[in-house]
């Protein structure tokens, strides 16, 4: 993770999700799935739907990789096999360096909105894992779903302690509204978060909800076809 930060401007996409829950947190220590080829397509009512199709990129591995901040780069830390089917399992998590820990920092809010969201300890540290293969067709995958004018996204989150985050924020532009709701708590090591955002064609608002775990919906695709549903720089906080 870069960064967390204040809300940023959530553009009037197509967004949405369901299945999401909020339990206590696990630690999580594995992660895999089936990798599919996705394409979303818009409506004239700017409805989207995310068609699912096998994968075509071939066998090969599923790299796990981590910002390192000292060397300024990102690194490999993990590797699963991939299968021509798009399977691949990762039998553990790696554990970040220390050099692949980012500080929680605030930053000022943007003109225009107001914020309620806390920390529980701002001591915290983390990081964010990014997946790509190493196959036929090299691209960069990621849990998500879009349906309707929603959008769903799971995000695999290191932290270094127990840590609990809450509240909202809001935005208000000409012709927009934003809000985000994050309610969060994170148990030391590796957890899923899953960001659902929804928007309200009729009146140019969209929501992001923010909560532990990830909806059973997601789908492993190309992370691209994710990027056509939701600016992932839009988002409540900064992802790397």
């Amino acid at each position: 993770m870069k960064k967390l930060a204040p809300l940023l401007l959530l553009a009037p996409l197509a967004l949405g999700s369901c299945g999401l829950f909020n339990r206590a947190p696990k630690p999580v220590t594995t992660a895999g799935g089936t990798l599919m080829d996705a394409k979303v397509t818009y409506d004239a009512n700017g409805n989207a739907t995310t068609t699912y199709t096998a994968w075509s990129g071939g066998a090969g591995k599923v790299m796990l990789d981590l910002y390192d901040y000292t060397a300024k780069t990102t690194v490999k830390e993990g590797e699963a096999t991939l299968a021509a089917d798009g399977k691949f399992s990762f039998a553990s998590l790696p554990t970040p360096k220390d050099s692949e820990l980012s500080p929680y920092t605030e930053e000022t809010q943007p003109t225009g909105c107001t914020s309620t969201v806390k920390v529980s300890d701002k001591g915290m540290r983390s990081a964010t894992a990014t997946f790509r293969t190493d196959a036929t067709k090299d691209v960069s995958v990621m849990l998500m779903d879009a349906a309707g004018t929603t959008t769903t996204m799971g995000e695999l989150i290191y932290v270094d302690r127990a840590v609990k985050l809450s509240g909202k924020q809001e935005c208000k532009f000409t012709g927009l509204t934003s809000i985000a709701d994050i309610n969060v708590s994170f148990t030391k090591g590796w957890n899923w978060l899953t960001i659902k955002a929804t928007t309200d064609l009729t009146t140019s608002t969209t929501t992001a909800v923010m909560t532990n775990g990830f909806a059973s919906n997601l789908k492993w695709v190309n992370r691209t076809a994710a990027t056509q549903a939701l600016n992932l720089n839009t988002l409540p906080f900064t992802l790397r």
